[in-house]
């Protein structure tokens, strides 16, 4: 899986003093692979519907990691399910998604 957090980046150099950076929003998003049961690809088909006004419907997804220490870290952020493909593999379903994160709030905790 793939948790990626990036701001955009505006570079300008001026003549008398060394160059200056501006930073936008964020171009953030988590990608991966799952491997699932019906209720996941269920919850995963919902998550991709489009409103009545044309508009991905948000959610709040959490990635739960677990350290070699059992310590459970969570990241949590809110976003649209843009992408998701179902394919066959062996003896198992797996699901690879994009999740794009909507504005730049990601805790970590």
């Amino acid at each position: 899986m793939t948790v990626h957090i990036e701001k955009s980046e505006s570079r300008t150099a001026p003549i008398d003093v060394g160059p200056m950076y501006r930073f936008g929003f964020g171009d953030n998003y988590i990608s991966g692979v799952l491997i699932g049961t019906g209720p996941e690809w269920i919850s995963f088909n919902t998550n991709s519907q489009i409103d009545s006004e044309g508009d991905m419907v948000e959610t709040t997804f959490k990635i739960v990691g677990v350290e070699e220490d059992g310590t459970a870290i969570t990241l949590t952020a809110t976003g649209v399910l843009k992408m998701y493909e179902m394919r066959k593999d062996v003896d198992k379903v797996k699901m690879d998604f994009f999740i794009r994160i909507i504005g730049d709030e990601v805790t970590v905790a």
